[in-house]
């Protein structure tokens, strides 16, 4: 159901932008004197839907090297499951086999970095 509207949304916004796209069919002049004097000539539509998708794709870049952090964080806490996984599976096989002194002599894994870090607190501006 929420794959129908995301379609049903992406359409009216496609509708929206092809009508916006023929009802600005006049030609606009942007130049920078010191780059280019004579200045570039294009439908105003253009002007406005290319910053536009510009500013899209910009903010998709920022927003995706501020995630690094977490995607680090990720990455490190799966590595840490696998090893508590393997540790699970060991202590089972022990126990299983009436080991279970033995299962207390199996070492913990390592502690990594990422697990000792503390959660990041958001701090909001007034």
């Amino acid at each position: 159901m929420l794959r129908f509207f995301a379609y049903l949304l992406f359409i009216v916004i496609a509708l929206f932008v092809c009508l916006f796209a023929v009802s600005n069919l006049e030609d606009q002049r942007l130049g920078l004197s010191i780059i280019y004097p004579q200045g570039l000539v294009l439908p105003a539509s253009v002007w406005v839907l290319g910053t536009f998708a510009a500013g899209m794709v910009a903010g998709v870049i920022f927003a995706w090297a501020n995630g690094g952090a977490g995607r680090r964080r990720h990455r490190d806490l799966k590595v840490r499951n696998r090893q508590l996984d393997k540790q699970i599976k060991a202590l089972t096989k022990l126990t299983a086999a009436g080991g279970a002194k033995e299962a207390s002599a199996v070492p913990a894994p390592a502690q990594n970095a990422a697990a000792a870090k503390p959660e990041m607190k958001v701090i909001e501006a007034a």
